[in-house]
């Protein structure tokens, strides 16, 4: 795993309790730390736990999540607390908790959490039950779900989980709110919307919300009668009961009932004491509903009247008839606008919440067949229904509950339009299989192709399958066969109210296979050239499998042979190889004039194991035709020609086959563009063993000309172990190769026979051999004789065409021939252009269709012009005489010129015919012509690239190197790796043209600004880069790291010298080297090593690598000379410069921003733009992510075609209001001016973090808008989240739009208590014995060289010598003169006097350059004008003691190095003593937070006193000052303060 982006070097190391104590990260206590990985962490997709059965989300059993799986949850054993589980599920706090842990019981663990949170629909303001927008809450707000993400099963959750039932539709909403859920992605099966995956805030800002139309809980409807008349029952959780109800109640009652189902009023009720008797209806529980009610008439639904108990006696259910009816119908013969009338009107039913279910059920309705579904929808109209969803027992639609459209709001006056498949009848035209073929479409009176474009919507595909009964889905294929006569019209589309004509032109036919397709072909041939009959096998989507023999009579057999278009029937067998047969059988008995065989398909199993060998009348012959050659012309059936639709080198294999040749080498069409012919479609599955076999259409006409197939000859002659013209006569055939034997005294003849078959003129030589060579057989030989002899008479075009002859053993012999020619193959160019060919005949080019990107690296190779290129542009035409050339299997080149080369063989095939190749010939280019290298690149295999070309080097587009071929190619060739990826080209654009393509003759160049240049990064790519700076404001030196493709290994000290230090500190243009060391924190090193020794003038660091694996574990850490200082204009924003010279934003991301505000100690980049003219000599920056330099990111200077680049960093923000402590907020960023900020979403927590950099008390939540701000387009918002403790962290550029500007207002700061006199004079008194104290303490701690025994300060290293005090000068006291404060001489700073103070030369203190310096001390003026607070907690108690102030005095005078004391605790126990001592954590001169000043562990410092240092946990020095005064200390730390 490769680093995060922006992980840095200086890190934390994190340690939280596991306690519950944290709710988040940033909670937990971290420590600075040097890292060598950052920390990963892998997350589940899903919560762990969740509460279920509860009466809110917060609370109820405890599951947890187990693979797929939900399981009780026992807590026994768990280390996570009851506390921390509900923080998990975002409940707050544990309120009650049981754990049932006994593996012999099965009750559930329960929790119930602080929070109550339940998921609640919203309509026009006030709480709906199941239709509205989703809100989600809890104690402490009700806010919105956002729309972005949301779908159905979304929707699905929230209607199960409100217990509504289905969901009838999903739609957004946009606004402008703030929600708490957005993203939401359920897969449809939680038990709560809480429970799904989603970005939860306590205030996220939504473009849109989320809204459900759920199915009622509860339903009412009229059983066994009509629309409006019938039994009254409720449906409920998936059942149906009767409703009863009091005899005097009925009347009003019903008419509820009635205006509840849209039916008007009630006209009759007829009571019924009981039940009906006898089995209950379908779907009826025969139960009644558990409720009665007393209905005043005046109530919208049944559930709305008050209930009421009756007596058994006096109840009863009823019949009810109502004054409506509901019918509904479509604005045309089954198709149209969906139209629903009940007693009110007539309207449209919402298109959004319409359902194929629902069209399926009313196009039966209408006795119209199938809906369509996915049609082109153009109805608009006025909606009266907003959903119509049928109960489990309905049977149409009319009897379906209706769900009035109150609002418009949902459905934007679109109204449903549907098409039945009775509208639309569709069929296979002319088909021999079963559901599969192409497809004609029935409208007005005629039949009509479809276009293919019309096929592509799966909606149509499936609803005709259906329809014709073949399957629930289907698959569009090619239309096959000879095209409808030139005026018919296609079908192109389909819409609510037409079918759609278009002329032929249009577009291309299409036809259809449906899932149950089913198609019969013969197969095993025994006569692979006449495909008349063979074994019967039935091909369906579950496989193939042998026809049954039982009960195939001659009236099957004449259909099936007829359908095959082999004409009549001849006879049947039972088939030689049957063992499992279909379970289908077919019968034409009783059937009607078939159209197929598929008529009389029977759904009967057949009994027995037999197969079944049909043989019919006609035979089809496959020849090819029109050459002297066996093995390639243009192909005949029958004497017909076969069109070349739907051909591909599969058809050409089985006909290359049936003819007994080899393999095939190509096809075209000879006559296509010039002449029209006639001839039959062939469509072949590849498992044919004969042509015959395949789907063959009838005659018609060829649009594209007939057809050429070219085969390879089944056996081949070469020669082996001697050049392209000479050697040991040899026979491929079947893969192996076997030597030719003949008689002595045919050799002579026979030798010229095999020359004028190789291409090489005639036989000048012939050398018997009575045997096959001794020892190891030859490289891809079999050590054996070819099985035939040949006579030849020197006539022979062929070996294979020469007579056969039989000889005795004793008189065989193999034979070493030499030939008068040579065959040789070049370029026209060097390395590069038309490949030639050279024989006895003459030269000419090669078939461009039939050259293999093999040939092309061999050819290459042999001309020693390093690998062929692929895929470039051939502009090439010229003379072809060779159809095809290619190698035997034991070639290793593509022709030879001598013994060096003796396995070059190849077969050449001569071209005779004019058209197959249209002149075209084969071009080759190879990677020696395009000599490619990285340009001044540090890295390995990686960087810009620029391509040789006539003398000069030139970039290259990166268009050019999107081509994956090139890429590998150049790859491959600089011994890079297989592989190459395109980068962006890096650094100042070069002033030259530019490569922007490849083609066989020439490189093309382009002019400057063509195109956007391209660099390359190969596989084996490596690059080099300091880490781990000890100064983080200077990159000279750092621990050196090799990243590659396979992760970051530290490089091994091992062996390097100030050779190697040089070049890898030039490479990293970081000047010459310094010095170098061991790395403090190696442990794992790279396994190669590197050493320039004699390597003459490496160009970079990686000419010097080693493959020697390093001895040792030790890391190189290295320092260089020169140090590019980073630095920003203003108080950290501004433009960003590296020793003083501006950075180009080229390449420029916020990955770069984050390392510069971390480097100069700013905190996070919040934001960057561009700006000014940019100039011939700036920076170029690319960093990888990890570095914490900018130095440490590869650079270079040079002109900037783009602009400078501004870094803004949180650091550096102040905010500000328009009044004290109130008003307007106001962020104001270094230099620039006041920006508003867009209204405020925080939580009160972030609120008072603003009052506290705005220095007042907490948030304040009442009080008036200011109205007479006007709305303004803002770009500056605050957005917190929950890991951020500075409410700068927050800043951010985002934009709203026509707001009112944030207000806020505060409380007062708190005023300190009054001092009264009393406490006045206390204080002086003791200040002035402190004074004295002080000046005493020091004069014994410097004159007797001894430190007091009750507070010690330990100066070890940088005590003066010969009597003179540290920092002292003619005899003042220690950094005191004329009765100033510590620290201070005249207004001075500490370590700043005229005279020769430590850390001082020429007046500059150390660390320091003109105040400009990154870590400097703090002056006296600063600290005596502070608060010096120590915080002291010990280990068994937390006890505070406020530290006297000798102690504080020796604090401020060594805190910048660090100091060592001891301290007796008041509330311990008697001479108890602990060591402490105190560092500089972090000092910043950028006034960013708080300069703390962290305590060592006592352990490390505790020498020689006698005391437990456990005692001690924790000291923490904090300097408060104005600018620093958001200290926030911890509540868990005792603080005093002195």
């Amino acid at each position: 795993m490769t680093s995060p982006e922006g992980f840095k070097s200086n890190g934390k190391r994190i340690h939280c309790t596991g306690a519950g104590n944290e709710d988040h990260l940033w909670q937990c206590d971290p420590q600075p730390a040097n890292c060598s990985k950052p920390a990963f962490i892998t997350c589940s997709d899903h919560p762990i736990l969740r509460l279920v059965d509860g009466d809110n989300i917060c609370s109820g059993n405890l599951e947890v999540e187990d693979g797929d799986m939900w399981n009780i949850s026992c807590n026994g054993s768990s280390t996570i607390s009851a506390d921390m589980m509900c923080k998990q599920l975002r409940c707050g706090s544990s309120v009650t908790q049981h754990f049932n842990c006994d593996r012999n019981q099965s009750l559930p663990s329960t929790l119930t959490c602080s929070e109550r949170i339940n998921i609640t629909l919203m309509d026009n303001g006030s709480v709906s039950d199941c239709s509205g927008t989703v809100h989600v809450g809890s104690s402490k707000a009700l806010r919105p779900v956002c729309g972005s993400d949301w779908d159905r099963k979304d929707g699905e959750v929230v209607c199960r989980e409100l217990g509504c039932g289905m969901v009838i539709d999903t739609s957004t909403t946009s606004t402008q709110q703030h929600g708490i859920l957005d993203n939401v992605n359920c897969n449809g099966t939680e038990k709560s919307l809480w429970h799904c995956m989603a970005k939860y805030n306590d205030s996220v800002p939504c473009t849109s919300t989320a809204h459900v139309t759920c199915k009622k809980p509860k339903v009412v409807f009229l059983k066994n009668g009509t629309s409006c008349s019938g039994l009254v029952a409720v449906e409920h959780a998936g059942k149906d009961y009767w409703l009863s109800g009091a005899n005097e109640t009925w009347n009003h009652t019903a008419d509820v009932v009635c205006r509840q189902m849209h039916c008007g009023k009630a006209t009759a009720v007829t009571p019924f004491p009981h039940v009906p008797s006898g089995e209950p209806a379908e779907g009826m529980e025969n139960e009644t509903w558990s409720e009665s009610y007393n209905c005043s008439s005046t109530e919208r639904s049944l559930f709305d009247c008050p209930k009421v108990n009756t007596t058994s006696s006096n109840q009863s259910i009823a019949l009810v008839e109502c004054s409506g009816t509901i019918n509904a119908t479509l604005t045309e013969q089954c198709r149209g606008t969906v139209q629903v009338c009940t007693h009110a009107g007539c309207g449209g039913v919402c298109a959004h919440t319409w359902t194929d279910a629902n069209s399926d059920m009313l196009c039966k309705d209408l006795g119209c067949g199938r809906g369509f579904t996915g049609i082109d929808q153009d109805s608009e109209g006025t909606v009266t229904i907003l959903a119509m969803y049928p109960t489990k027992h309905s049977t149409n639609l009319t009897g379906s509950v209706i769900v009035e459209n109150d609002r418009d709001i949902y459905c934007n006056g679109k109204t449903t339009g549907i098409v039945c498949s009775a509208s639309v009848k569709a069929d296979f035209q002319d088909s021999r299989d079963h559901c599969s073929g192409n497809l004609k479409i029935h409208y007005r009176g005629k039949r009509y192709p479809v276009c293919k474009e019309y096929l592509n919507n799966s909606d149509v595909r499936n609803t005709i399958c259906k329809d014709l009964q073949c399957g629930e889905t289907g698959e569009t294929l090619e239309f096959f066969g000879p095209l409808p006569r030139r005026r018919q019209r296609w079908v192109s589309g389909l819409t609510d109210h037409n079918i759609t004509l278009q002329d032929k032109v249009h577009c291309s036919l299409g036809g259809l296979q449906c899932s149950d397709w089913q198609k019969m072909r013969l197969q095993r041939s025994e006569d692979p050239g006449r495909a008349s009959g063979g074994d019967v096998f039935v091909h369906s989507e579950n496989g193939s499998r042998m026809l049954s023999n039982h009960g195939w009579t001659e009236t099957e057999g004449d259909k099936l042979c007829a359908d095959l278009n082999l004409g009549g029937y001849k006879n049947h067998a039972a088939s030689a190889g049957s063992s499992d047969v279909w379970e289908k059988s077919f019968n034409c008995t009783g059937v009607k004039k078939p159209k197929t065989i598929w008529d009389c398909k029977r759904d009967k199993s057949p009994p027995g194991s037999q197969g079944l060998h049909l043989q019919c009348k006609a035979n089809r012959v496959v020849t090819l035709d029109r050459s002297s050659e066996r093995c390639y012309g243009i192909v005949d059936i029958n004497d017909e020609r076969v069109c070349s639709n739907h051909w591909d080198l599969k058809h050409s294999q089985i006909v290359c086959q049936e003819v007994g040749c080899g393999d095939a080498i190509h096809f075209n069409t000879p006559y296509s563009g010039f002449i029209y012919i006639y001839g039959r479609h062939v469509r072949c599955n590849g498992s044919e063993s004969t042509l015959g076999h395949c789907e063959t259409s009838e005659r018609g006409r060829c649009d594209d000309g007939g057809l050429a197939v070219y085969c390879r000859e089944p056996k081949v002659v070469f020669m082996k172990n001697g050049t392209s013209c000479s050697g040991l006569v040899a026979v491929e055939h079947a893969g192996k190769d076997y030597w030719l034997s003949g008689a002595n005294e045919t050799w002579n003849h026979t030798a010229d026979v095999v020359c004028r078959q190789m291409h090489c003129g005639k036989a000048t030589a012939v050398t018997p051999f009575p045997h096959v060579p001794s020892g190891e057989p030859a490289e891809g030989m079999e050590n054996e004789t070819w099985s035939e002899s040949y006579n030849c008479s020197s006539t022979e075009r062929s070996l294979f065409d020469c007579p056969k002859v039989n000889t005795a053993p004793s008189n065989q012999s193999i034979a070493l021939v030499e030939c008068s020619g040579t065959i040789n193959a070049t370029l026209t160019e060097q390395c590069r252009g038309t490949v030639q060919v050279c024989t006895h005949a003459g030269c000419g080019g090669v078939c461009a269709h039939t050259w293999t990107d093999a040939n092309s690296d061999m050819l290459c190779k042999d001309l020693g012009c390093g690998r062929g290129f692929t895929g470039i542009t051939q502009d090439s035409e010229g003379k072809v005489t060779i159809l095809a050339i290619y190698p035997t299997k034991h070639s290793t080149n593509l022709t030879g010129g001598d013994v060096s080369i003796l396995e070059n063989k190849a077969v050449l095939i001569d071209y005779r015919h004019s058209t197959p190749c249209s002149n075209k010939p084969a071009v080759v280019v190879c990677s020696a012509s395009v000599k490619a290298d990285f340009q001044d690149s540090r890295d390995h295999c990686s960087g810009n690239l620029k391509i040789h070309y006539r003398g000069k080097r030139y970039p290259v587009c990166k268009e050019y190197l999107n081509n994956s071929d090139v890429r590998n190619t150049i790859c491959k060739d600089l011994q890079c790796g297989e592989t190459g990826e395109t980068l962006e080209f890096f650094g100042p654009l070069p002033q030259s043209k530019v490569v922007s393509g490849l083609t066989d003759h020439n490189i093309t160049l382009q002019e400057e600004g063509h195109c956007s240049l391209g660099g390359l990064q190969c596989s084996d790519w490596q690059k080099m880069r300091l880490q781990r700076s000890e100064d983080p404001g200077r990159a000279s030196g750092g621990d050196v790291f090799v990243h590659s493709e396979n992760g970051s290994r530290m490089l091994s000290n091992h062996g390097w010298t100030e050779t190697e230090g040089d070049k890898l500190c030039a490479d990293l243009n970081l000047g010459g080297y310094k010095n170098h060391t061991a790395s403090a924190g190696s442990s794992d090193v790279w396994e190669k090593s590197f050493n320039c020794t004699g390597v003459m003038k490496p160009k970079t660091i990686w000419d010097c690598k080693r493959d020697k694996r390093p001895s040792g574990s030790q890391g190189l850490h290295l320092q260089c000379k020169e140090s590019p200082v980073a630095a920003l204009s203003g108080n950290c924003s501004g433009e960003v410069k590296m020793d003083g010279v501006g950075v180009c934003s080229d390449h420029w991301d916020n990955r770069h921003s984050q390392v510069v505000c971390q480097e100069l100690g700013c905190s996070n980049a919040f934001h960057f733009n561009t700006h000014g003219e940019s100039g011939s000599d700036v920076y170029h920056v690319r960093c990888l992510g990890f570095e914490s330099n900018l130095g440490h990111c590869e650079t270079v200077r040079g002109r900037c075609d783009g602009d400078l680049v501004s870094v803004y960093c949180t650091g550096g923000i102040e905010l500000n209001t328009t009044e004290k402590c109130g008003g307007t907020l106001q962020v104001q960023h270094g230099d620039q001016s006041e920006h508003h900020v867009c209204p405020l979403n925080l939580t009160k927590h972030f609120k008072n973090l603003v009052c506290k950099q705005l220095g007042c008390g907490d948030a304040r939540e009442d009080f008036k808008t200011d109205l007479n701000h006007t709305e303004e387009d803002l770009e500056t918002t605050l957005d917190c989240t929950d890991n951020q403790l500075d409410i700068r962290d927050c800043v951010s550029v985002q934009s709203c739009k026509n707001v009112t500007p944030a207000e806020i207002y505060c409380d007062a700061p708190p005023s300190p208590p009054p001092i009264s006199r009393t406490w006045t004079a206390t204080v002086l008194v003791v200040l002035t014995m402190v004074v004295i104290c002080l000046f005493l303490g020091n004069l014994f701690s410097v004159y007797l060289n001894r430190p007091s025994q009750k507070y010690q300060v330990n100066e070890d290293e940088e005590e003066p010598e010969n009597g003179d005090v540290e920092h002292q000068e003619n005899g003042d006291a220690e950094h005191q003169e004329n009765g100033d404060a510590e620290h201070q001489e005249n207004g001075d700073a500490e370590h700043q006097e005229n005279g020769d103070a430590e850390h001082q030369e020429n007046g500059d203190a150390e660390h320091q350059e003109n105040g400009d310096a990154e870590y400097e001390e703090i002056g006296s003026s600063a600290l005596c004008s502070a608060m010096l607070c120590f915080h002291w907690q010990t280990k068994n108690e937390s006890t505070a003691s406020a530290l006297p102030v000798g102690v504080r005095a020796a604090a401020l005078r060594r805190i910048q190095r660090g100091i060592s004391f001891s301290s007796s605790s008041s509330s311990s126990s008697d001479d108890e003593e602990s060591i402490v001592h105190i560092k500089p954590r972090y000092i910043n001169t950028q006034p960013a937070g708080n300069v703390i000043y962290e305590v060592e562990d006592p352990e490390e410092v505790y020498d020689d006193v006698d005391t437990d240092p456990d005692r001690l946990d924790s000291v923490i020095c904090e300097v408060e000052h104005p600018q620093y005064d958001n200290v926030d200390t911890g509540s868990d730390i005792a603080e005093t303060t002195v």
